[in-house]
């Protein structure tokens, strides 16, 4: 019975409270607490505007004299350290930053007027005696310091080089002390000088935009940091280039190949040009071309090619190689002779390149193929003839179709002159007045396994620096470091 009357207690005691509960909740006023909550929100409001009106009436305290002082000093600043540089023929096209889109024929036609201002603004200027015997090496180069200093100071032995330029794009990095140390007149034991451009953009533009004035030739090499080749294969190529300063002498060839059904042009590699025997273009990590081509270039290549370049980076070599050819009438570059093309040393440190990049076939596809549209090298701008009389074109004649050239080589193959020019002789009977020259190919043709064994000692001594990808110094030198 206790238990019984327990329980009923306590059920009683949880009703009342339940109830006394209710009652609460049914006292609150309803309207009280929403006005309670309005006038909360409103007087943040007003806290947070008194606040924004106290800035303000901070910012509208007078100027101090000090403050515009120091305005003035800031405008002097930017004034000295901020020239504008003059617009170029790819500033004033229009500014449409997607380089992937499809070719217009105004920027067609807009290329085709930038040609056009190059034939008549940069006319080459006529070689002096200094020219005929001394070249400048132009070496581009990134973050492989240990190739770039081998590199260096090989091309230092080199007796015809007046003068190194190293072309430096990163301006997160110092230039090596090493380097620096062999710009000095106390550090360089070589003939040339050594001139470092530090550059503001990293583009590989930029390897065709000279800083300075003090250039010593109208002859460039324009040379990559890990490929070398010995002093002799240089000089054979500068002295080939010194017969046709108008096109470039190269080195390494490649080659267009063309879609007979979409007329679409895409990249040959080098397995390509030697199946097919013949070339197109050449690729500037080591060729020769007149120093003017490189002002050209910076000044008035179609906007659309220097932007591909930029955005790509890749496609420099073929944009200047097609950009010459553009400029030639369509003409093929020249090539050094056979053996001073197969003395390429290639040095590596153990990191791809770009070459090994993801896409890099179907970048250079592209730039082929829109290249060649841009500088009328596949119809001489024939699409800009198309709707128009026939005797509109005439003043396209100056532009010329690009055709793939045999290579050609002489005397059981030592000797190879690519496309000929006019048919003049091959170079080793070729007769000139320069005594360097002279000499030169004098010990090339009596000592022509000598020649050949200055590739095999230049090879042994980048081996020795761990230089030469997969010897065993290379392997003990940059394996280790992966690791």
């Amino acid at each position: 019975m206790t238990r019984t009357n327990n329980r009923g207690l306590s059920l009683s005691i949880l009703s009342q409270r339940a109830r006394n509960k209710n009652k609460r909740w049914e006292s609150i006023n309803v309207p009280r607490l929403v006005m309670y909550l309005v006038l909360s929100i409103v007087g943040l409001m007003l806290m947070m505007i008194g606040r924004a009106i106290s800035e303000l009436s901070n910012a509208d305290r007078p100027i101090t004299r000090e403050e515009i002082q120091s305005a003035r000093i800031s405008l002097s600043n930017a004034m000295n350290d901020h020239k504008l540089r003059p617009l170029r023929d790819i500033d004033r096209n229009n500014p449409n930053p997607n380089a992937d889109r499809p070719i217009t024929r105004e920027e067609i036609q807009s290329a085709r007027i930038s040609l056009s201002n190059a034939m008549n603004d940069h006319k080459l200027r006529p070689l002096r005696d200094i020219d005929r015997n001394k070249y400048t090496v132009r070496i581009n180069t990134w973050r492989r310091n240990d190739l770039l200093m081998a590199t260096v100071k090989h091309v230092m032995t080199c007796p015809n080089v007046a003068q190194i330029q190293i072309v430096w794009c990163d301006k997160e990095n110092d230039v090596p002390n090493e380097l620096m140390s062999l710009t000095s007149p106390n550090g360089n034991s070589g003939s040339a000088g050594i001139v470092i451009e530090k550059h503001d953009i990293n583009s590989l533009n930029e390897r065709y935009r000279i800083l300075h004035d003090d250039v010593p030739t109208y002859g460039i090499l324009s040379q990559d940091d890990d490929v070398v080749r010995p002093c002799l294969a240089m000089d054979i190529g500068f002295y080939r280039w010194t017969d046709h300063p108008d096109r470039m002498v190269g080195y390494d060839t490649r080659v267009h190949m063309i879609d007979q059904d979409t007329n679409v042009w895409s990249y040959g590699y080098l397995s390509s040009t030697q199946k097919r025997n013949e070339y197109s273009l050449v690729l500037p990590r080591f060729c020769f071309l007149h120093r003017d081509y490189m002002d050209s270039y910076i000044e008035h290549a179609p906007k659309r090619i220097y932007q591909t370049v930029d955005k790509e980076f890749n496609c420099e070599d073929i944009a200047l190689s097609f950009y010459v050819s553009a400029l030639t009438g369509g003409k093929v570059p020249l090539l050094a002779d056979k053996w001073a093309m197969n003395s390429m040393v290639k040095t590596n440190s153990g990191s791809g390149g770009i070459s090994n990049s993801y896409g890099h076939k179907e970048k250079r596809d592209a730039c082929i193929n829109n290249f060649a549209t841009l500088l009328g090298l596949k119809d001489a701008y024939a699409v800009l003839r198309q709707g128009r009389g026939a005797n509109e074109g005439a003043q396209e004649k100056e532009f010329g179709i690009l055709m793939a050239s045999p290579i050609k080589s002489a005397a059981g193959g030592k000797y190879l002159a690519g496309a000929d020019v006019n048919g003049t002789k091959a170079l080793e009977v070729k007769s000139d007045t320069v005594e360097n020259r002279k000499r030169l190919y004098e010990q090339v043709e009596e000592h022509y396994h000598d020649v050949q064994a200055t590739t095999n000692h230049l090879r042994g001594h980048m081996a020795l620096l761990g230089l030469i990808e997969d010897t065993e110094k290379w392997k003990e030198r940059w394996q280790h470091k992966e690791k």
